[in-house]
């Protein structure tokens, strides 16, 4: 035997449910494949949806990953070079303190 107050909690979580659903349906691009969309169905799509979403965050988080790694080596072989140089000039400069003596 069902107490009133467990009907109106059924027919709330029921509403409740079919409000998410509404929401989900905004959110996920369901196609043109029919006008009525079935729970199970739909939930399926959303899953695809975002595990398709997922991947393509993981792939520019690499692209990024990627684009600051290659910045860093070029910092790096400027570091190197601007070494280079400085090494380079103090070689001369003591060439040339020594040839003058």
């Amino acid at each position: 035997m069902m107490i009133k107050s467990d009907v109106i909690f059924f027919l709330y979580r029921r509403a409740h449910l079919r409000n998410c659903l509404e929401k989900l349906k905004m959110l996920v691009p369901l196609g043109p494949e029919t006008s009525r969309h079935t729970t199970l169905g739909l939930l399926t799509k959303a899953k695809r949806f975002i595990k398709q979403d997922e991947k393509e965050n993981q792939k520019k988080k690499r692209e990024k990953r990627k684009k600051e790694r290659k910045k860093e080596r070029k910092r790096e072989r400027k570091k190197k070079m601007k070494k280079k140089k400085r090494r380079r000039r103090r070689r001369r400069r003591r060439t040339k303190k020594n040839t003058k003596n």
